[in-house]
């Protein structure tokens, strides 16, 4: 956003989400760049839950025919531990200042009242990704609402809804930005690439069972925007 040098910047997604903390983090990146130059959102074969809130902040949104999208939700997940507890006889005690505190808990079972505070915040965050589609997409909120029901769309049932601008990749991109923005086509590709540390329990998950799939699974502490099918790799 501060590069002077930048005429405009596309950004490839491909990923089927994550927390709602990353994914706002890096839709509200992506609009301070777009509040500079413009910027487009190329979907590759991934671009759903957090995947798709981040391409909300692009001025132009393009997945191919067959890309994975929309699945527009949240999703909290609580592994609960008490049944094999209960077969080895293990007992968990807890001294709690209020009854919500620590919930949910994989020591104990979800009580009506936890569940309903955990209800609360997961409609809350959900309420904030439908905002962000209409906004995005320019939309009027009842129709974002109906299309957030947490289904995937194809690239080309999304393109019909209006969750995305067009079919293409990046050179329609380029072609976008010329004929929109007068940026000139021939203008060098600068490929930024970001190198994130990796966790020591994420690489150790990695080598067992080919991906950070554990960690996530078992995450007490998080919201997230993702589509996770069960899928042999």
């Amino acid at each position: 956003a501060s590069d002077e040098t930048v005429s405009a910047l596309i950004v490839h997604i491909d990923s089927p989400g994550g927390t709602t903390f990353g994914s706002e983090a890096l839709y509200l990146a992506v609009a301070e760049v777009s509040d500079v130059v413009p910027v487009v959102a190329v979907m590759n074969g991934d671009a759903a839950s957090g995947g798709y809130m981040t391409a909300l902040a692009a001025d132009h949104i393009l997945a191919r025919e067959s890309t994975i999208t929309g699945s527009i939700g949240v999703i909290m997940q609580a592994t609960n531990f008490v049944g094999l507890m209960e077969k080895l006889g293990i007992e968990n005690e807890s001294i709690k200042s209020g009854p919500l505190k620590a919930e949910p808990n994989p020591m104990s079972r979800m009580t009506p009242q936890a569940r309903e505070a955990a209800n609360t915040v997961v409609t809350g965050v959900h309420e904030m990704f439908v905002d962000m589609v209409a906004k995005g997409r320019n939309m009027p909120r009842a129709e974002a609402a109906r299309l957030a029901d947490g289904r995937i769309y194809t690239g080309t049932i999304a393109h019909e809804v209006g969750l995305i601008d067009a079919i293409g990749g990046e050179q329609d991109a380029i072609a976008w930005l010329e004929s929109e923005h007068g940026i000139d086509p021939d203008l060098p590709l600068i490929e930024v690439e970001i190198d994130y540390p990796e966790r020591l329990i994420d690489q150790l998950a990695s080598v067992v069972i080919g991906k950070p799939f554990l960690t996530e699974r078992l995450r007490l502490d998080g919201l997230m925007s993702l589509w996770h099918p069960l899928r042999a790799e």
